[in-house]
């Protein structure tokens, strides 16, 4: 029986933590734990969290403060006791049967060590939405390519990963702004690796609404270049790109 362990980070996350907790309510199965890391939030979210745990005791609030939000996933995943790591995002809402769904991936093929899903944002504009249906195309489309051109474009706001092949990996790398996309190349390159259409999950469009149209898809072009061109985006020449792209932080997919 697969065991998930779902690891989020928090910092001031008090609008989107009721409305995540209820959709973990309403699995068809539960989690094995879910575990918060917190990074010093000022609002309510600590308080949020205290008192969902007083109705499910598999639930784990840590603090600490000043994290980084990928050093916290790291300390979740540390301290977590189930065999299937679910990273998500505060801002993530899951559909009722996603857990399951996850666990069958795994159960079906003793081989997995990866899965993530398909990203389909809300608090969303037309133009956000049609960039994300273009990112979801060219992802499943990379994803039933041959080796070694396949690829495992995933993000840390909903991946799931063996947990031993993510300690081997000695977890996310905290100086780099593509961490999960560095995840994903990294796994599709140990082991089975599966972009599931069928598994949609529900992420918040308050980055794009937040950095506007410009911002958001810097960091988008340069995740793009990372995920599909790996040995491009090595080349000397994009010294450049990079730092200017670096300017923007954060998971995007």
């Amino acid at each position: 029986m697969t065991t998930i362990s779902i690891v989020i980070p928090t910092l001031n996350e008090e609008k989107y933590l009721p409305i995540q907790l209820d959709s973990f309510s309403k699995q068809t199965i539960r989690p094995y734990e879910l575990i918060y890391v917190d990074g010093g939030s000022t609002d309510a979210t600590r308080v949020i969290i205290q008192e969902f745990s007083k109705g499910a005791t598999n639930t784990i609030l840590i603090t600490r403060p000043r994290a980084s939000e990928l050093e916290c996933r790291n300390v979740g995943a540390e301290m977590s006791k189930g065999d299937v790591l679910l990273f998500l995002s505060a801002d993530v809402l899951l559909p009722p049967n996603t857990l399951e769904k996850i666990a069958r991936d795994f159960e079906s093929n003793q081989n997995l060590i990866g899965v993530t899903g398909l990203p389909l944002p809300f608090e969303a504009t037309q133009m956000l939405r049609l960039e994300y249906s273009v990112w979801n195309g060219l992802k499943t489309l990379s994803a039933h390519l041959p080796r070694p051109l396949k690829t495992f474009i995933t993000s840390s706001s909903f991946m799931a990963v063996k947990k031993d092949r993510f300690l081997l990996l000695e977890g996310f790398d905290t100086n780099n702004v593509n961490a999960d996309g560095a995840i994903g190349a990294k796994l599709i390159s140990m082991g089975d690796a599966l972009f599931d259409t069928t598994l949609p999950y529900f992420l918040s469009g308050r980055r794009y609404n937040k950095v506007g149209m410009l911002g958001f898809n810097r960091q988008f072009l340069y995740n793009a270049v990372e995920d599909f061109f790996p040995p491009i985006s090595r080349l000397r020449g994009l010294d450049g790109f990079r730092r200017i792209i670096r300017g923007s932080h954060g998971s995007v997919t």
